[in-house]
């Protein structure tokens, strides 16, 4: 008998409407889409060991000479990130914090002479810019609290099947489950409150892991962070991975589906347990969804390469622009301070979204099915379409036309608008321009958001 407990969003009042049978988002959930843009901070051990993780590296190999956490949130800020997320514990296991589970963290580092506490500064430098606290961790691969000495470690599959055989015996894995455990407990009763977790690789099987281990564990780990923290975003519950299949990198390249329906069900797939495959018409659970990429790193530092800002564009209006959340990825240099050439970077990049969609030509709100604007005699190029999703994704179908003379003419068109939708055209001029939704599935979808930029 398949006993699995499938993890379901944390409900409310908000998403227990009964106002029509589509899913509704949680209050957690739709304030989190409005934070839109975040920054990915790998820094670690990882920084120090160029990719070596097999859990036995020295602690004193992570040095920071001048770490400043100051120069990663002015980075934030220039970009116009709204919240952070800092790998705190990556797959080797080396802890930023000076946990009690394990003396392979910074405590036992050059640091601060042992003293430091790298999450400390992170959230409080987050808070000091006015930027939500986010936290990265992988609960599963902790090759430092599961590997012996001599196992293989290569990824995926050497990786996986060392996994296996070590979480198979039952007293390794009884400790390997409350180290977890009480990590997850530090983070999110020690640091105030954190908006965000992102549980890497916990529902990954690659065809090797045990499915029913696997989801025993997730329980414990979901379970924790909920009691702890009730109102904080978990990845794989509250929020998932979304990606255009055609993208480079798969789910870390930096475009979302389209369309993007919120509506979802579980099923098993070979990625994870319980994935959310979305069905707008006969989903029962709403799921927001995040893209992410690189910006600059190889996730972790790797040189001073940063993406030219054309391509970061590109990203910005094939994840922000089609309804999801974006994650970029700048990465700090091995002395604890972001670049030069990254914060200029960063500044370009946010300089040009600013500039684009700071002061809209026309724009109207909370219209019923459709919108309506008189625009100036100044061609645009931008459009942008928010949908109002209080009370689930209804929006199915649209158009956009543009009217000149006596006559209307299409111009651009689509499926989803959710969160956001961004359509970027040639240069346009027109004596007015209209949204129609053309199909729904609930009546009366609400445009939250019609406007139209220079």
């Amino acid at each position: 008998m398949n006993t699995r407990k499938i993890m379901s969003p944390l409900p409310d009042e908000q998403s227990q409407s009964i106002v029509n049978k589509l899913p509704k988002p949680n209050m957690q959930q739709l304030k989190f889409q409005e934070l839109e843009l975040g920054l990915f901070l790998h820094y670690g051990m990882i920084t120090y060991t160029r990719y070596e993780r097999t859990g036995q590296e020295n602690p004193c190999e992570f040095a920071p000479s001048s770490l400043d956490c100051d120069t990663w949130m002015r980075t934030a800020k220039a970009m116009g990130a709204k919240f952070a997320v800092l790998t705190v514990r990556h797959q080797e296991g080396f802890c930023l914090w000076p946990t009690k589970t394990t003396e392979f963290s910074v405590k036992n580092s050059l640091y601060k002479n042992g003293k430091g506490d790298v999450v400390r500064e992170f959230v409080d430098a987050c808070r000091e810019y006015d930027i939500k606290p986010c936290l990265y961790i992988c609960p599963y691969m902790d090759a430092h609290n599961l590997f012996q000495p001599n196992d293989p470690f290569e990824w995926h599959v050497e990786w996986f099947n060392t996994t296996k055989m070590r979480y198979s015996d039952p007293e390794t894995a009884k400790r390997f489950i409350e180290i977890q455990r009480e990590q997850i407990r530090e983070l999110l009763t020690e640091y105030g409150e954190i908006t965000y977790l992102w549980l890497d690789h916990i529902t990954e099987t690659q065809g090797i892991l045990d499915p029913d281990a696997v989801d025993s564990f997730w329980e414990v780990i979901i379970d924790e962070a909920r009691a702890c923290q009730p109102k904080c975003i978990l990845l794989k519950v509250d929020l998932y991975l979304s990606r255009d299949r055609d993208a480079a990198g798969g789910v870390h390249g930096g475009r979302a589906a389209y369309p993007l329906w919120h509506s979802c069900k579980r099923v098993d797939t070979n990625e994870g347990q319980q994935d959310p495959i979305p069905d707008p018409v006969n989903g029962n659970q709403y799921i927001i969804w995040e893209s992410n990429t690189i910006f600059s790193g190889d996730w972790f530092w790797n040189g001073d390469y940063v993406k030219p800002v054309d391509e970061m564009m590109e990203h910005y209006y094939a994840t922000i622009g089609r309804g999801s959340t974006f994650l970029a990825n700048f990465a700090p240099a091995p002395d604890g301070r972001m670049t030069d050439k990254v914060l200029e970077y960063a500044v370009e990049f946010g300089g040009r979204i600013k500039k684009i969609y700071e002061k809209p030509l026309a724009f109207v709100e909370n219209t019923i099915s459709e919108a309506e604007l008189i625009l100036p005699a100044i061609s645009f190029t931008h459009i942008e379409i928010m949908e109002d999703l209080r009370e689930g994704q209804k929006i199915a179908e649209y158009i956009i036309e543009i009217l000149r003379g006596n006559k209307w003419h299409r111009i651009a068109d689509g499926q989803s608008v959710a969160h956001k939708r961004l359509h970027k055209i040639e240069p346009t001029a027109a004596d007015a321009i209209r949204f129609k939704c053309t199909k729904s599935f609930a009546d009366r979808p609400l445009v939250r958001r019609f406007s139209v930029y220079e």
